[in-house]
């Protein structure tokens, strides 16, 4: 009771003081956060996630009770951080959708620059342009460390599959030697890098395309560039 008459006192005294007996929390904590430059996001999905939270709560709060608090960066995958004015409550709308079967934003960027010949700094160039947060380069790397390994699989099993619609080829041609073994007629062709300064230097490794006379495709053959290109020119 003294507490309630001492509230109403201050309110007949100073009418220009700010209201008393409010809650104790603070209201700065729920100002929205500044986000500074660009974001990249999947709308659809962005939109659809505020719709969702659009009308929550026991107060029925709507989206303008929403403030920001923070944003998560994951690479170029972001989540913002909404909590409510009202209610207090606290989600989180990623700018795409984890469990979707489109390639990843973070792979995706990585994919793109490594299809061009281009590298981390490449990258951190042209989202600095867009006014876009990057990537650390450890995020980089792993991605681009999965996409070598996804490209290399898949560049080996389709020449594996060239390699046995020849087979088939010469067999149905009858290009077999007394084994039953089939001869595959290839054009190769290849190179390594030689550098000379002042001390001669070869690189192990290189480029080498052999492509089958009668299907024009790619074939595979194990081994190294070098090695390969050494076999071709000792069978000459």
């Amino acid at each position: 009771m003294k507490s309630k008459r001492r509230c109403l006192e201050e309110i007949s005294t100073d009418k220009s003081a700010e209201p008393p007996c409010v809650s104790s929390v603070s209201y700065q904590t729920l100002k929205d956060s500044t986000l500074i430059g660009r974001r990249i996001i999947d709308l659809g999905y962005f939109f659809n996630r505020l719709r969702e939270i659009g009308n929550h709560g026991p107060f029925n709060c709507s989206l303008s009770n929403m403030t920001i608090v923070s944003d998560v960066r994951k690479g170029l995958r972001i989540g913002i951080e909404l909590k409510c004015n009202m209610c207090f409550i606290t989600e989180i709308v990623w700018s795409e959708n984890p469990d979707s079967n489109k390639m990843p934003i973070n792979t995706a960027a990585v994919s793109g620059i490594m299809t061009t010949g281009g590298g981390y700094s490449n990258l951190e160039d042209i989202l600095s342009a867009l006014d876009i947060p990057s990537m650390t380069s450890h995020t980089f790397q792993k991605e681009r460390d999965r996409i070598s390994a996804a490209w290399e699989e898949t560049a080996a099993k389709e020449m594996h599959n060239a390699a046995m619609e020849e087979k088939r080829l010469a067999i149905e041609a009858g290009e077999i030697d007394a084994d039953g073994i089939p001869l595959l007629t290839v054009v190769a062709d290849g190179s390594w890098a030689k550098r000379s300064y002042r001390t001669n230097y070869s690189s192990l490794s290189g480029a080498v395309c052999c492509n089958s006379r009668i299907s024009n495709e790619e074939s595979f053959i194990p081994g190294s560039a070098k090695q390969i290109l050494l076999r071709l020119l000792q069978s000459k």
